[in-house]
């Protein structure tokens, strides 16, 4: 919550999704999410961005910025994935048993390039029992629950457009069956749910040429046969 906070200091446009969504929508949070994804729009350039972030670092406790190169601006999906380096204030112990004060740690900034799709946006204070705050709140940008829903669900897809089964990723599918479990509890517009569903899977369907997605509705009946197998 620290680095969205900075985030929104440094005056980056963004919108916030993925597990620190739900942590803001939800006003009982269901799990921890270590990284942050965001929404940036395509036409910031690579050098904007990262002016944007080096910011930060100077102007917070982060100690460095580093880019992991090897999954950023490459491939059909237009994606970044930074590393924000910090000192923690927990002890840990290396391999040989010594105790190592203030280890590193990092938090990771997963970053989509993209124009917003979803059909309700809403900004949610940044206020959580996790960060102290000495100034008035500030406030995120972030999809509603119907919106965060129909996202999510292209996601509980391993043979389209979510993670796919054999990848050592079995978690992450049942982490997203554990998100859309509890969101379809909060549902409140089956129109903006469809509407935000039907314009992720697009997009997906558009990142993903080598999976040879035909259609939504192809995307549709592996989320159903997918619950089908779980259950």
């Amino acid at each position: 919550m620290y680095l969205l906070e900075q985030l929104q200091f440094s005056n980056l446009k963004f919108i916030v999704k993925g597990g620190t969504s739900l942590i803001l929508l939800m006003k009982e949070p269901k799990r921890f999410s270590v990284d942050i994804d965001v929404i940036v729009s395509p036409k910031i350039s690579k050098k904007e961005l990262e002016k944007y972030l080096s910011e930060i670092i100077a102007t917070s406790a982060f100690e460095r910025l580093e880019l992991d190169e090897k999954r950023s601006y490459q491939g059909n999906i237009p994606k970044a994935h930074y590393k924000f380096i910090y000192n923690s204030n927990f002890t840990n112990k290396n391999q040989d048993g010594q105790v190592i004060s203030n280890p590193e740690r990092e938090i990771l900034l997963d970053i989509l390039f993209a124009e917003n799709h979803y059909p309700t946006l809403v900004d949610i204070p940044l206020e959580t029992e996790w960060i102290l705050q000495n100034d008035k709140s500030i406030s995120v940008t972030i999809p509603d629950i119907n919106s965060i829903l129909g996202d999510k669900l292209t996601a509980f897809a391993p043979n389209t457009t979510g993670v796919p089964y054999n990848a050592e990723k079995e978690k992450e599918i049942l982490k997203q069956l554990f998100d859309i479990g509890h969101l379809f509890d909060l549902l409140t517009d089956i129109t903006n749910f469809k509407k935000s569903f039907l314009e992720t899977a697009k997009g997906e369907i558009a990142y993903r040429p080598e999976r040879k997605i035909k259609s939504v509705e192809q995307i549709l009946h592996d989320i159903i046969d997918t619950a089908l197998l779980i259950a």
